[in-house]
Order: C-alpha cells, then structure tokens, then sequence
C-alpha cells in the first residue's frame, strides 16, 4: 500500500505564520503529532476524534501548538500549496477508509465495492456528475470514465473495463474522501435551494392529522429536502437507503400532489 506523507494540519491567524501539524499513528495505533506533514488518513484519524473545529482548537490550544484565534483547515501541496476541509466524528462513514491508514485503498474490501457500486449509480445523475466535474472534486480522467460508463448501455463501450479503470482510480483515499466531501456539499447546496424553492409550497400545506406528524432528525430532512428538489430518482442515486420515516414524508407528499 501506499504512503504519501505530504499532508499537513495546518492553522492560520494574524498573530503567527501559518502552522503546519503532521500526524504520524504510534505503535499502539494512537494518533500523535509527529514533524510537519503526515498521512492524510492518519490527520483524519485524529481529527475524528474530535465532534468539531471547536473542540480540535481546545486540544491544540491546551498542548500550545496553535493560537486560540487561528483557522484550521488541512493543507498539501499539488501544483502549490491547496487546502481541504477537516473530518471530524460527525463523519464516521468515512472511518473504514481512514482505518487502513493508507495512500491507496484496498479494493478488494466490502467497503470498497459499496462504495464503488454507489458510484457507478450515481452516475445516472448527470448534474451531480457535472457537479464533481466542474467544482473539481474528481480528476478528469475518473470524470470521463465516469462518463463513458453511464452512456456504456448505447454504445459498444466495454462496461467491465470502464468499471476496472473507475476502481483503479477510485482506489486512491484523497479521491474517495474529496467524493465524500463533495456529496455533502451538494446535499448542502440542494437542501439550502429546497428550503427556499419549497417553503411556501410546504407552508400551505395542511396538516389534517397532527397525531401522524413524523419527526424527521438532520440527516432525514436532508434526504426529504433532496426529493423536494430533485425527486426520487436524485434521492435514490445519492442514497442507497431511505429511512422508513423519510418515506412515509414522501408518501404523504404523493397524497398532497407534492
């Protein structure tokens, strides 16, 4: 497996130049600051344990390696320095990669082929397609297999190769972990569209049976608001399992013409 060093937690403020942290994971399997740069997984594994920016400023503040005013983000070096958002607890889906603390995954893994099987769906959905494209979250040559793959039933494409070339380039952890960060961030974006775009409509709804209202958590309102956006088709291609509670919502939506 592969290790590239060349991750850096880093932190900024006006106060001191800009600090660069390395993670490096100890013979017990705990994460320990250790030099400059360090596995992104492994600076993931660490921040992970923390619930978010917060908490992570507490710690590193109380050990003196940043100012209580600096902003966090991870930063590496591709064609200069570039920056990346943090994990934190909150994304635990993310963990099975993280956990092979590796450059390159293994594809060989149930995790994997969830997710590789999640992908090649996903690509039926030409704006989320387009969305990792042009925000630059895939590399051009995974984006026009990507392609290739979801036109593959009209044309003489083969499939099993396109699907052989996607895992090997699918394989690499920055790539699944900048696909994740990018699956939330449109979730984000459609959710806010949503809330907007719906309010009204959702507003004038009535609500006849108060004694059925369904009590959504964070995550389930998220998946509602995507179908509010994009419908069922969107909802399915970015989620392999609805929640019962978000299909009752749906269903009710069907009553109402929604």
């Amino acid at each position: 497996m592969s290790c590239v060093k060349r991750y850096s937690l880093a932190a900024n403020s006006k106060n001191q130049k800009e600090v660069l942290i390395g993670i490096d994971i100890n013979d017990k399997g705990i994460p320990v600051i250790s030099g400059q740069r360090g596995l992104l997984s492994a600076i993931d594994k660490y921040t992970m344990q923390f619930k978010n920016e917060e908490e992570l400023k507490e710690e590193l503040c109380l050990i003196g390696a940043i100012d209580s005013n600096a902003s966090l983000y991870v930063r590496y070096m591709w064609n200069g320095p570039k920056k990346t958002d943090i994990l934190y607890s909150g994304d635990d889906k993310m963990l099975p990669f993280v956990n092979e603390l590796s450059s390159e995954v293994s594809t060989t893994t149930s995790h994997f082929n969830d997710l590789l099987i999640k992908l090649l769906k996903t690509t039926r959905n030409e704006k989320f397609m387009n969305f990792l494209n042009q925000e630059g979250y895939i590399p051009d040559h995974l984006y026009k297999y990507l392609v290739q793959y979801s036109e593959g039933s009209n044309s003489s494409v083969d499939i099993k190769f396109l699907s052989n070339k996607i895992a090997k380039s699918l394989s690499a952890y920055k790539v699944i972990r900048d696909i994740y960060l990018a699956q939330n961030k449109y979730v984000s974006l459609n959710t806010q569209n949503s809330n907007s775009n719906f309010n009204k409509v959702i507003n004038n709804v009535s609500n006849t049976d108060t004694k059925s209202e369904i009590v959504l958590t964070n995550d389930e309102q998220e998946m509602l608001d995507i179908y509010l956006h994009g419908g069922e088709e969107e909802l399915h291609n970015l989620y392999d399992e609805i929640p019962q509670s978000v299909a009752s919502k749906i269903k009710e939506y069907h009553k109402r013409g929604l």
